[in-house]
């Protein structure tokens, strides 16, 4: 019947008339797909597939959504009518279940200091591949090669969606972002540096930049320990038990930062305090002296330290601006 599949019992000419419209025998199908026919009789008759019963309509048509995995399969078909008179057929079909795949060379995050970057890749599948970057067709090489030339027109992060299609209608969406980034870290302290044994001073801070992996911090040209947005590094005072300390960091498309730079003093003050006839015991430890701009003093009370010029400093109460 046209180009419908057709099978009549030979024995008994009365028994069902069975045709499969919809896929045709051997056919490439996907993991889940319809099965569309017509049962030709003039009383009501049974349609199985497999041993699952199909409703048929009034005029004989029928169809059933079926899922069979993947792989070469075999369908049975049976047409039974009221007398038991039977019509057999069975459908051979190929069955592709699974959707292709993407894949992206290179390392993630994508990112450069350009305009555009460009990133390859392959789509693998069973059959034949299109692909669509942001709804517009690229071109897909042998073994389903592709390469990418992205624009990056204004800083930050910019997203694509990348779309592969076989030819049974399996489908892979891939979500991706590419980065430009030329701005430089941006390097601060987070507490002023403090003595530590040895006559060692550790040094720390925070760091922040767009690209946040493959960050380098560099004390005084040392590799420092990033961990996140902070690092640290320790610092050895010189024979004059004073240095120079420059912190610097790059980014891993080399964007270099300003960098930091201090002097640190390693003499350990000792500060007496006169505080009046109420407290004439109140102490302070100074470390560096009370000119060095980050000193930090630990008082035994819990009075606030304000550092004036000419290395003055005034000792007040945390409810009082008198000292």
């Amino acid at each position: 019947v046209g180009s419908e599949m057709c099978i009549r019992d030979s024995i008994n000419t009365e028994a069902p008339m069975l045709t499969v419209a919809t896929p045709k025998h051997g056919a490439l199908v996907p993991g889940t797909f319809w099965l569309r026919g017509k049962v030709h009789h003039p009383t009501p008759t049974t349609l199985r597939i497999d041993g699952t019963t199909v409703p048929t309509k009034a005029d004989g048509t029928w169809e059933l959504r079926a899922e069979r995995g993947n792989g070469a399969r075999t369908l049975e078909l049976v047409a039974t009518d009221e007398s038991g008179r039977k019509t057999s057929q069975q459908l051979s079909l190929n069955v592709d279940g699974f959707a292709p795949r993407i894949t992206l060379t290179g390392t993630a995050p994508f990112a450069t200091t350009a305009t555009t970057m460009s990133v390859t890749g392959r789509i693998t599948d069973q059959g034949d591949c299109t692909a669509q970057l942001d709804g517009k067709d690229i071109a897909l090489a042998a073994g389903g090669a592709f390469a990418l030339d992205l624009p990056l027109p204004t800083e930050g992060k910019h997203t694509f969606t990348l779309v592969a299609k076989d030819s049974v209608g399996n489908q892979t969406e891939r979500e991706f972002t590419a980065q430009r980034d030329t701005q430089a870290p941006k390097l601060s302290w987070t507490a002023p540096p403090r003595e530590v044994p040895a006559g060692e001073f550790e040094v720390r801070g925070t760091i922040e930049d767009a690209t946040a992996d493959g960050l380098v911090v560099l004390v005084n040209g040392a590799a420092a320990k990033v961990d996140g947005r902070t690092w640290r590094a320790i610092v050895e005072v010189d024979s004059k038990r004073q240095v120079a300390v420059k912190v610097e960091a790059r980014d891993r498309l080399g964007n270099q930062s300003t960098p930091l730079q201090t002097t640190l003093l390693g003499r350990l003050d000792l500060v007496t305090l006169a505080w009046g006839q109420a407290a004439p015991d109140a102490r302070a430890v100074a470390i560096g002296s009370a000119s060095y701009p980050s000193i930090v003093i630990e008082s035994r009370t819990q009075m606030r330290l304000v550092l004036v010029p000419a290395g003055k400093f005034v000792m007040g109460s945390p409810a009082s601006e008198e000292g």
